[in-house]
């Protein structure tokens, strides 16, 4: 996908990659794992929170991870230090808003 997005780049396309992992901006994968690692913990850690409180009518795909239970323990713990994620979500809010501007100029 990358090549095929740096090729229309090249031949003047306008490319314009929202990339949440920042693998379009840094090429660098342990920066695109670790985003994974992240969104995967907050996904089981909420999964866990629904499932706890709804029962197993709780459906999502983090059920089968072998190791979710443990990616729900760490999703809690950076669940407790929220100001972090909070940020982060402030930055993709701030992102999507200069998006939608853009667009409706």
């Amino acid at each position: 996908m990358l090549a095929i997005l740096e090729t229309m780049k090249s031949e003047g396309f306008i490319v314009d990659v929202h990339d949440e992992g920042e693998f379009w901006e840094t090429r660098d994968e342990s920066i695109l794992l670790k985003s994974i690692s992240d969104y995967n913990n907050l996904i089981a850690a909420v999964f866990g929170a629904l499932k706890d409180e709804h029962g197993d009518n709780i459906q999502s795909p983090i059920k089968d991870f072998p190791n979710v239970e443990h990616l729900e323990a760490d999703g809690i713990k950076k669940l407790n230090n929220i100001s972090g994620y909070l940020n982060s979500l402030q930055q993709i809010v701030n992102s999507v808003k200069k998006e939608v501007a853009n667009n409706e100029n």
